[in-house]
């Protein structure tokens, strides 16, 4: 049997105390890592760089431009051309403001007015067609007493006396000279509207005697298309 000196084992006051220390020791290492790692922690908290704001962008609203629109505008209208030469020309429509018997008192003034027309089948004379509007037509206008030979002079050699325009220019055959006392704005050879219209203002003679008369109304395109037509008036006593 094997017998020990317990004066040769380690007491337990002595490892009791040598545990005692190392723990301290243990602990206080512990707690130096930690108080180091917190203030690490608060050193890189305290060093942080500020941040920046971002700059704060301006967003500008641009009102809408109003659009101006443009209004269409019309263009202006042209008379169209009109072949006179195709077309002929027929019997003018006449008229006579104010109508009935005219007095040869030398101050009534009386209006008359044609129309110019294209060849038909209406009028009189089977002659009168649809309104003609067109320009470089001559219009002339006087009184005659005897229509058969004022047709007879227009007539004849082929109509020469229309085929001239400067012959309208003198007195026609068996034309009433000085009946028809025209107005200073009027003449009784002159150039039809290009809408083929005309008009004359007058007054009738102190001269001319009471009876039944005629006015001859002629139309003349550049002396290759002419006609005529008749009104009769009477000149009161």
């Amino acid at each position: 049997m094997q017998q020990y000196d317990r004066n040769n084992l380690p007491t337990t006051d002595t490892l009791h105390t040598k545990s005692r220390s190392q723990t301290v020791i243990t602990t206080a290492l512990l707690l130096f890592a930690i108080t180091g790692l917190l203030s690490g922690f608060t050193f890189k908290a305290m060093n942080r760089p500020p941040q920046s704001t971002p700059p704060t962008t301006n967003i500008t609203k641009q009102s809408p431009v109003a659009t101006k629109t443009k209004t269409p505008t019309s263009s202006p209208t042209t008379q169209p051309t009109v072949d006179v030469a195709a077309t002929s020309l027929g019997c003018p429509t006449a008229t006579i403001d104010p109508p009935g018997a005219q007095k040869p008192d030398g101050t009534t003034p009386y209006t008359a007015s044609l129309q110019a027309v294209t060849k038909g089948t209406d009028g009189s004379n089977k002659c009168q067609g649809a309104v003609l509007k067109a320009p470089e037509i001559t219009c002339k206008l006087w009184l005659t007493k005897n229509p058969d030979e004022t047709n007879k002079a227009l007539t004849k050699d082929s109509y020469a006396l229309l085929k001239d325009l400067n012959n309208l220019e003198q007195p026609i055959p068996n034309e009433e000279q000085g009946a028809l006392v025209f107005s200073s704005n009027t003449q009784s050879l002159q150039p039809c509207h290009n809408d083929g219209t005309a008009s004359w203002q007058y007054q009738v003679s102190t001269s001319v005697q009471p009876g039944t008369y005629y006015l001859v109304y002629v139309v003349d395109w550049k002396g290759k298309r002419f006609n005529w037509s008749y009104m009769q008036v009477t000149i009161a006593a």
